[in-house]
């Protein structure tokens, strides 16, 4: 295909919704029944051998009996294998909503089109994305780094077409894509570095395109954003003048926090609280220890503020699934939860057995082989990343905690 063919093909494939007008719509009475949020990439796997991290996000959305794809991940296979391990068929999945440009939301689509057309020819053959995302993204000496440079073309021959919205649109009932969000918060949620070209001459690339899902349900507001770009606290904002303005039933996806100042975490925690948050499933580039800083600010707990693997999810009724590497506080939650406490002998011997649990787990997925071969009590793993260490120094924790409760009643 030619290349003015393809730009033909491009701006026939772009197309705004009927009826809807304005800035951002009134609220409305459409609200999601059943819900569920899957995440299939972000940086920690979940559970050993099912499923790998990268530098990414992707989820799958399934709301009323539709499913969505939310951003599709850097690597051109991962959300591919990741939805294979974790046992889901992406094949009916006709609808792919992308955040914004970034190469680590983007860099599946063209794969996951391809592989899944083979089987349905509709599958991943409507792309929604906020006006502005083809904007090239220049550096200091002019070269383009929009992640979608090279896919836009070759998307389009496939069949697929992209579906361009500059304003909230209601995808589904009770089902919005934000479009561009109002920033008057002063939130300076991206990486510097990338220039827009304008009438006026170069300006820093904001990633103006940064768009989100709002789900309404009866319980609250639900909010699944790839990087935040815009500002949690903006797009909380926004959603309360899309879909009103309910309290924040969740917060799901990466929120850019993850080098963010002591003060811009105590602001945004604040915010958010003031918001109602609920439940906070925060991954990607939030950052561990912004998603720790944030479950304090917030009020939260273990199991409503939770780091998000591959496999984690939020659904309406049963709220957050953190996989392996939180199940074992969920359980020990629930049975001190369900009045049926252990003695603290017991229940040194139960958490003592989960960390033994999870550090094997870890191991078996290469991430703390030396640990495995320790005593559990050894915190001296060999070969361990930040993230074992993390963890483990929180399953400590946890289970000093948990012994204290245990132990008072």
């Amino acid at each position: 295909m030619s290349g003015v063919a393809l730009l033909a093909a491009a701006l026939l494939s772009v197309s705004l919704p009927a009826g809807i007008s304005g800035a951002a719509p009134a609220a409305n009475h459409h609200t999601v029944r059943s819900l569920k949020i899957t995440v299939l990439v972000t940086n920690l796997a979940g559970d050993p051998h099912a499923g790998d991290g990268e530098w990414g996000y992707s989820a799958l959305v399934e709301a009323d009996g539709h499913r969505f794809l939310y951003d599709t991940g850097a690597s051109p296979d991962l959300v591919l294998r990741n939805a294979r391990a974790l046992q889901l068929d992406l094949s009916d999945v006709e609808d792919v909503v992308l955040s914004h440009n970034h190469w680590d939301h983007v860099g599946g689509l063209l794969t996951l089109r391809r592989e899944l057309s083979r089987t349905n020819p509709r599958a991943m053959s409507r792309v929604h994305v906020a006006e502005g995302i083809f904007r090239p993204r220049l550096t200091q000496a002019g070269e383009n780094h929009n992640g979608l440079k090279d896919i836009q073309a070759q998307y389009l021959a496939t069949g697929g077409k992209f579906i361009v919205h500059d304003r909230p649109t209601e995808l589904q009932p009770g089902v919005w894509f934000s479009g561009p969000v109002p920033r008057p918060n002063d939130e300076r949620n991206w990486s510097p570095g990338l220039w827009l070209e304008t009438p006026a001459g170069r300006i820093e690339d904001n990633v103006p395109e940064d768009s989100s899902l709002l789900f309404s349900t009866a319980d609250g507001t639900v909010i699944l954003t790839g990087c935040g770009h815009a500002g949690i606290v903006n797009i909380a904002e926004y959603a309360r003048q899309v879909v009103g303005p309910r309290p924040l039933l969740g917060v799901v996806g990466g929120l850019h926090l993850f080098a963010a100042s002591d003060a811009t975490l105590q602001w945004t925690g604040a915010k958010l609280k003031d918001y109602g948050v609920r439940n906070l499933l925060a991954g990607h580039c939030t950052g561990i220890e912004a998603t720790y800083r944030l479950r304090d600010l917030l009020g939260l707990e273990r199991r409503t503020a939770v780091v998000s693997a591959v496999g984690s999810s939020f659904a309406l009724g049963a709220g957050i699934d953190p996989r392996a590497l939180a199940h074992y506080s969920r359980r020990l939650a629930s049975t001190l939860a369900a009045n049926r406490p252990r003695s603290p002998s017991e229940l040194h011997a139960e958490t003592h057995h989960e960390r033994g649990l999870i550090l094997a787990a870890l191991g078996a997925h290469g991430g703390a082989g030396e640990a495995v071969r320790q005593p559990v009590g050894d915190l001296r793993p060999v070969h361990a990343n930040i993230s074992v260490v993390v963890l483990v120094e929180d399953v400590i924790r946890d289970q000093r905690s948990f012994i204290e409760v245990a132990g008072a009643q």
